[in-house]
């Protein structure tokens, strides 16, 4: 495989999914994201070189689309909550 170029891919993932497997069970299952990383991992052809990056910072998550090159798709929302107070 060495002398064969890997395939990179990046799963870059956004607000909250760190905390898969300690909230609401009934509706994220209680799987950790490490866990998620590690299946993707065993599942994932020898010629893919599989990364991750997980952020809770959209400026962050930003800054890692830029440094990445070839992205296919990306699914997140980053949800503005705008509160006024009186």
């Amino acid at each position: 495989m060495d002398a064969e170029k890997k395939t990179k891919v990046k799963i870059i993932n956004g607000p909250n999914l760190n905390l898969l497997g300690n909230r609401e069970e009934k509706i994220y299952g209680n799987d950790s994201l490490d866990e998620v990383f590690s299946y993707l991992k065993s599942i994932c052809p020898e010629k893919v070189k599989l990364s991750f990056f997980t952020s809770n910072h959209e400026g962050e998550i930003i800054d890692e689309i830029h440094k990445s090159m070839g992205i296919i798709a990306i699914y997140f929302v980053v949800v503005n909550y705008r509160f006024r107070l009186r």
